[in-house]
């Protein structure tokens, strides 16, 4: 399903997905834009108890689906982290001049579940 990072076609999508395949038991959110339809509509076919959710990061929509159980864990991405870093390697270079040290930067990722939101 794409969802295109909006909520009322990720929420189409989600109960067309639920009706057609009615044995499923996990969904994957692969972006945090939609979740919120995702949620409406597992909401809305009474499926939110019963299927195991995972996503991206913690937006407030997100945050509040898991708090009322709707979303099960999210892989935390460090956005703000990736931001900094990005943002001093591109200073360095533009205004003093340094190369960046290396090719790849790589955030450890975090699971993300309700207890250490």
């Amino acid at each position: 399903m794409k969802d295109s990072d909006d909520d009322i076609h990720a929420y189409e999508e989600t109960l067309q997905m639920i009706d057609a395949h009615p044995t499923m038991n996990a969904f994957f959110i692969a972006t945090s834009g939609g979740a919120h339809g995702v949620c409406q509509a597992l909401v809305k076919r009474k499926r939110a108890d019963d299927i195991t959710v995972v996503t991206f990061d913690i937006i407030p929509a997100i945050q509040r689906a898991m708090q009322r159980g709707i979303i099960n864990a999210a892989i935390y991405q460090h956005p703000r982290r990736q931001g900094q870093v990005a943002m001093q390697l591109a200073y360095d270079r533009i205004i003093s001049g340094i190369p960046p040290t290396r090719n790849e930067y790589i955030m450890q990722n975090e699971i993300r579940i309700l207890e250490n939101l």
